[in-house]
């Protein structure tokens, strides 16, 4: 997955293989959780020394 967007209050979009996705979803559903949690997985990936700054 390359990279995630929020689109809407309950829809989430997302890129991979240079494919777009989306999600759309009930109102429970927390778009910007998902993206945060993206976000926070490539920084750990891409900065082994533990600083994940966004």
């Amino acid at each position: 997955m390359e990279a995630a967007t929020v689109c809407g209050r309950y829809r989430l979009d997302f890129y991979a293989g240079g494919v777009t996705y989306q999600l759309t979803a009930q109102k429970t559903f927390c778009a910007i959780k998902y993206v945060n949690l993206l976000y926070h997985y490539k920084n750990g990936e891409e900065n082994p020394d533990g600083f994940l700054g966004i």
